[in-house]
């Protein structure tokens, strides 16, 4: 990331990255089957902004992180 920002100094950084939990239940995931989303779209937000601060880019230019919402999971009650 800090090559890309470095080498093409964009006037936008876009920074969109997302991972899907594995379809199975909320609690028969593990650690690392929750975690590979944290680990994609937070991580992937912390190394593009550190870039453009590390690199500076052009006045005026724009970095927009988006998340697909690693915090959030919602999980349909089973009928017992």
């Amino acid at each position: 990331m800090d090559r890309i920002v470095a080498d093409a100094q964009p006037d936008i950084l876009v920074l969109n990255a997302g991972a899907r939990l594995p379809l199975k239940p909320i609690d028969d995931q593990t650690w690392d089957d929750f975690s590979a989303i944290w680990n994609t779209d937070v991580k992937a937000s912390l190394v593009g902004i550190q870039a453009a601060l590390k690199t500076p880019m052009k006045p005026g230019s724009r970095v927009m992180a988006m998340s697909s919402g690693a915090a959030t999971v919602v999980q349909q009650a089973s009928p017992t």
